[in-house]
């Protein structure tokens, strides 16, 4: 379900018999994904927002952490380059 970017399934059991409910819901598109993660963690990186939203590509992840940068939503990490750069909610304050 990851793959096709569908909520997962919803797996009910009743006294005789297991209900499915397959929903062809969207998740949450990957800008919505990392700024709620946000909300719980202090920082993500770029193979983080891979596992949670199940897009292959680096540059992608990339290019969506840029367009958040430029609206002012996030941040690079300060000291943080190459395989460890990570991302955190704009403060407006790169140390």
């Amino acid at each position: 379900m990851k793959k096709l970017k569908l909520k997962d399934p919803v797996i009910r059991e009743t006294d005789h018999s297991v209900v499915v409910e397959v929903r062809h819901q969207r998740l949450a598109s990957p800008e919505q994904m990392i700024m709620e993660y946000l909300e719980n963690f202090p920082e993500i990186t770029n193979k983080r927002v891979r596992e949670l939203t199940g897009i292959g590509s680096e540059n992608k992840v990339k290019f969506i952490f840029i367009r958040l940068a430029d609206r002012k939503q996030i941040e690079r990490v300060p000291g943080k380059g190459g395989g460890a750069a990570a991302w955190r909610k704009y403060t407006g304050d790169i140390s």
